[in-house]
């Protein structure tokens, strides 16, 4: 790893006085964004399936367990959880025991973020490479995934789609450069002391990515079965079995070795596996290695797969159609490359049936590594962009030509630009932005230098709250606070929890949290409560609760509460509001 950053620190150089400026420019804005920070909240996973669990284990903080981390039949690794999470916030608990950081919201949430926004330039190095060993120009390469919403919003979250990602473009880098680069006689002659090497870094990849995400196996398929039998497996127009045999046992052979340590640190941390190494060799030679493995093992990806065969299970995430990655989500997150992908496959299809020897190079191995993926994700009928984000990277390989382009060139660029610059705003900043932010408030003022203070807060048509976040002190004998995330939630339900909460002996303060489009709902509260606003967050942006038409044009009656939130004029500011989270301070007739 850190040659690869020497090396990107020789291209910076190089580059400096042309391209090279800009790009500096544009990484400069993604680390200046994640340090502002962004406030939008794209989906729970980003906290729920990372930081969250990790947060809970190493800085003790009060947190939700998500399902998916259950210990009678986990479906995700812990490994990669901690790969990602673990070490900035085992180095913030170093610095906050040696006094030089003291715990807020910002900084937890921040850390973890660095981490992976440091590890998003290894895409830039990838795609750079990866241009310059197939003969044309990185520096295009790197505009463009410098410049995507996706690098500067999913690339510096805490998903697993981003690890997911970042893996693809070195195993993309790694099987693709190594068999470009065998073509060189030059480098023909070390190819042998290398080949281990590339093994042992090639199944790596692959078993950490599958660990992370068992759907990476869609993509590492293409690279994988494209560098088994290509580069030292071919010589000319002989098939070299050979060598494909070889790459084929030594990969197999490092796979089994690291998935075995992934499963054994997952089985200690789910409970399956006592980290006691005589016992463990005890239980071998009772039960022999098979029932050992049944019986004292676990396996995530295997749980994953299980878990996700059955469509009545993805039917409790949403069941969407089958042609919704090809339609809708490429163009979300990538714009116009999608298009340009499917214009190369045509070309590509008119060379097959021309019988051009040259339309099977390393370009028509990118694009089945872009359609290959996304073919098989399309089975699943669960379909969400995030986890499409890790094409990012060949759909810029197969695109960068199209943008240095005299004839489209311009008019692509100026396009991308601003395609990028509002899914920048709205993924990064307003979608479900409220609702850090208010956490953060929160916490400052009801939280923070308290062990007496008692509060509830009420979510209600709002995305998990990260729990985290709010930094409960460990020390505490007592919670200081109770969280009650109703989501979607009928208002019946709202009422019920709200009373249960007014009927409590010691309930301190009472927040409620909803989006500006909801409180309308809340006029009948009125009656046995009284509402007031302690704090409004915006944007917020929730597409499952979207204003009416009546609330746009203020079409209210006078004594409704949401006159006096949202009020009728001017009519920016009664748009503001719409598109703000409300904090109300409930307080209940005595």
């Amino acid at each position: 790893m850190a040659s690869n950053w020497h090396e990107l620190s020789a291209v910076l150089t190089k580059y400096s006085r042309e391209m090279g400026v800009l790009w500096c420019l544009l990484a400069a804005v993604r680390v200046f964004l994640t340090l502002w920070p962004q406030s939008g909240y794209i989906h729970p996973d980003e906290f729920f399936q990372s930081v969250e669990i990790a947060a809970g284990d190493l800085l003790h903080y009060e947190t939700f367990r998500p399902w998916e981390f259950n210990s009678s039949f986990p479906i995700r690794s812990i490994v990669p959880v901690y790969i990602l999470c673990g070490p900035p916030l085992l180095l913030l608990r170093m610095l906050e025991a040696a006094g030089f950081s003291t715990m807020t919201t910002y900084i937890v949430l921040i850390f973890p973020r660095l981490c992976i926004l440091l590890h998003s330039f290894v895409i830039d190095l990838c795609v750079f490479r990866t241009l310059n060993a197939l003969g044309h120009d990185g520096r295009t390469g790197l505009l463009l995934i410098s410049s995507s919403y996706v690098t500067l919003v999913y690339f510096t979250r805490t998903f697993s789609n981003s690890l997911e990602g970042i893996l693809f473009a070195v195993l993309l880098l790694e099987t693709l450069c190594q068999n470009c680069s065998l073509r060189n006689q030059r480098l023909k002659q070390n190819s042998e002391t290398s080949g281990a090497g590339s093994v042992f870094r090639i199944s790596t990849v692959i078993v950490v990515g599958m660990f992370n995400r068992p759907t990476f196996a869609a993509f590492a398929v293409v690279p994988f079965v494209y560098w088994l039998f290509s580069g030292g497996a071919m010589s000319g127009r002989t098939f070299d079995a050979k060598h494909v045999f070889q790459r084929l046992v030594g990969s197999v052979t490092v796979a089994l070795f690291v998935a075995l340590t992934f499963i054994i640190c997952d089985s200690i941390y789910f409970g399956y596996l006592m980290p006691d190494m005589a016992e463990i060799a005890a239980t071998l030679q009772d039960k022999g290695f098979l029932n050992f493995f049944v019986n004292n093992l676990t396996v995530p990806p295997l749980n994953f797969f299980q878990y996700n065969i059955q469509v009545s299970n993805l039917a409790e995430h949403g069941i969407h159609a089958r042609y919704t990655h090809f339609l809708a989500n490429i163009q979300i997150l990538f714009c116009m490359l999608g298009i340009i992908a499917v214009q190369e496959l045509v070309h590509l299809i008119v060379s097959v049936f021309r019988r051009d020897r040259r339309s099977f190079n390393s370009f028509s191995v990118i694009l089945m590594s872009y359609f290959v993926p996304l073919l098989l994700l399309s089975i699943f009928p669960h379909q969400e962009p995030r986890f499409l984000i890790p094409l990012l990277c060949p759909l810029v390989i197969l695109s960068s030509s199209r943008f240095s382009g005299q004839k489209f060139g311009k008019c692509m660029i100026i396009l991308w630009s601003v395609f990028n610059l509002l899914g920048c705003a709205f993924f990064g900043f307003c979608h479900q932005g409220g609702i850090i932010p208010a956490i953060s408030r929160i916490h400052q003022v009801f939280i923070k230098d308290t062990t007496e203070h008692i509060g509830n807060f009420v979510f209600w048509k709002t995305y998990m709250p990260p729990r985290h976040l709010f930094l409960q002190d460990p020390s505490y004998r007592e919670p200081v606070y109770q969280i009650y995330d109703l989501a979607g939630s009928s208002k019946n339900k709202l009422i019920e929890v709200l009373n249960f909460v007014g009927n409590r002996s010691e309930r301190g303060t009472v927040l409620l949290i909803v989006p500006g489009t909801m409180v309308d709902e809340l006029d009948s509260l009125q009656e046995s409560m009284h509402l007031e606003i302690w704090g409004k967050f915006c944007p917020h942006f929730s597409g499952e609760n979207l204003p009416t038409m009546n609330q746009i044009r203020c079409q209210t009656n006078e004594d409704d509460l949401s006159k006096t939130v949202t009020g009728c004029s001017p009519f920016f500011e009664r748009v503001r509001n719409l598109f703000s989270l409300h904090v109300f301070i409930v307080k209940f007739s005595v």
